[in-house]
């Protein structure tokens, strides 16, 4: 299993040094920037000392994905260009939580809500694919998110999708935060599962051995399925260099 943090390209040494795989910067940082802006970018990431191989934050809060004002000709370009952008930077994932562009509008269906993202993702699949990228649907908290909130949910999109390059994500805190049992794992499996996110409930901080937590149903659940893919830390801390290292060394362990 490769380990990774998400961050920006500023920590990747300090992150690099501590062991880890990657880093999972966020795309809607710069998926709508200058050229030559986007240029200086690459040459930043290209220096770094490990690739950043998954993206968080899709889709800037300005696109809507829901709701009666959705401009499905802006959302097809979109994808064209933050998709390509993404593979100039290295990544194999991009995460879509996206809570901001997917939230269902106030008096809209959920229903049609769900229509519209499947809708998108259909026509994200191929462009995704022709950049070597695996879009996975992120189920968010109820706090974040109003259509969905479980990996249950976010593997019945991505099933209605049915597309090989549109995939899920677990989130140890969001799953936590929903009482949803790990067992959901074990039901997408390796075919559907292709990215995992992990912080403690309390805090959302950096995992660790001291935690209050229930992680070994999680890293059971991954363990019985073999996944083999990536795990990101997604969370805060106050001590990034210190909690690197005590984080991964944990999850070293944990994993096996």
């Amino acid at each position: 299993m490769r380990l990774g943090i998400c961050t920006s390209s500023a920590n990747a040494e300090t992150i690099a040094r501590a062991g880890y795989d990657y880093i999972e910067p966020a795309l809607n940082a710069v998926s709508e920037i200058a050229d030559d802006a986007f240029a200086e970018v690459r040459a930043t990431f290209d220096a770094m000392p490990l690739p950043a191989e998954a993206f968080n934050c899709f889709f800037p809060g300005s696109i809507r994905l829901t709701g009666p004002e959705v401009d499905s000709d802006r959302v097809r370009s979109y994808l064209e260009s933050a998709l390509a952008r993404a593979r100039e930077l290295g990544a194999r994932v991009v995460v879509f939580g996206s809570g901001g562009s997917r939230r269902v509008p106030d008096g809209f269906s959920t229903g049609a809500a769900l229509d519209q993202v499947a809708a998108m993702l259909k026509v994200a699949g191929p462009i995704a694919a022709r950049n070597d990228i695996t879009i996975v649907i992120e189920p968010l908290r109820a706090a974040e998110d109003n259509l969905i909130n479980t990996a249950a949910a976010g593997l019945e999109l991505a099933t209605t999708v049915d597309h090989p390059n549109v995939r899920l994500l677990v989130d140890y805190y969001h799953m936590r935060s929903q009482n949803e049992s790990p067992d959901i794992i074990r039901k997408a499996g390796n075919a559907m599962l292709r990215h995992c996110h992990i912080a403690r409930l309390d805090g959302r901080r950096w995992p660790k051995p001291t935690d209050d937590e229930q992680y070994g149903a999680f890293f059971t659940a991954l363990a019985d399925i073999g996944y083999d893919g990536r795990l990101s830390i997604e969370g805060s801390t106050d001590d990034l260099p210190a909690d690197a290292r005590e984080s991964i060394a944990f999850l070293r362990a944990a994993i096996g």
